[in-house]
């Protein structure tokens, strides 16, 4: 036995006991501290690590929604531009008929007709408002409002007998249909009439 070994049994056994308990627990709290700070590390990267990462999706996120945003405006774009050019092609392949020369024919021989008008018996004409046809898909069960033909005159008139002789008048032609007259707010009073109808074509112009 060495000389150590032979001072070290020198001591009391509770002695020794007691230094190998300190000696173990030092190595065990540096084997914790070790493995905290190891630990400690491992999470503090990856917190950063997931800041980082959450930071990008965030960028991907706000990017992504801007381009959703332009995808659906530029969907409601080429919707509205298929559309337009739908309504273009119709126009540029509608066959111009005389609605427009008849409807204001009829108009003039109505407001003065050939036999003598006295003052009291004159309209005066205030508005002119003639829609041609236009055409419109043959899928369709009816004619759309926006492609139906229209007629609206505004005039001044002096009595509701005088906007009724009118509306006869302009109802006797073939080329004028569903033809009505009526006054602002159904007041006659304020002397002004608005006749409506629909044209009638008779042929398509060359």
């Amino acid at each position: 036995m060495s000389r150590d070994t032979q001072q070290l049994d020198l001591y009391p056994l509770h002695y020794r006991l007691l230094r190998q308990a300190k000696r173990a627990v030092l190595l065990w709290t540096a084997a914790v501290f070790g493995l905290a700070a190891i630990l400690i590390g491992n999470l503090t990267l990856q917190w950063r690590a997931n800041a980082q990462q959450q930071a990008r999706d965030q960028e991907i996120v706000a990017a992504s929604s801007s381009v959703n945003q332009l995808r659906r405006i530029v969907t409601v774009l080429e919707s509205d531009n298929a559309r337009r050019r739908q309504w273009v092609q119709w126009v540029e392949t509608a066959k111009p008929d005389d609605s427009l020369l008849q409807s204001l024919a009829v108009v003039t021989a109505a407001t003065h007709p050939a036999t003598p008008q006295n003052a009291e018996q004159h309209l005066d004409v205030q508005r002119v408002s003639i829609k041609l046809p236009v055409e419109y898909p043959a899928s369709a069960d009816a004619t759309p409002n926006w492609a139906q033909p229209s007629l609206s005159v505004v005039a001044i008139t002096k009595s509701r007998g005088q906007a009724m002789e009118w509306m006869e008048r302009v109802a006797e032609s073939p080329r004028v249909r569903q033809v009505d007259v009526s006054t602002p707010n159904g007041k006659w009073s304020e002397a002004v009439a608005k006749l409506s109808g629909q044209p009638v074509s008779t042929k398509v112009l060359p």
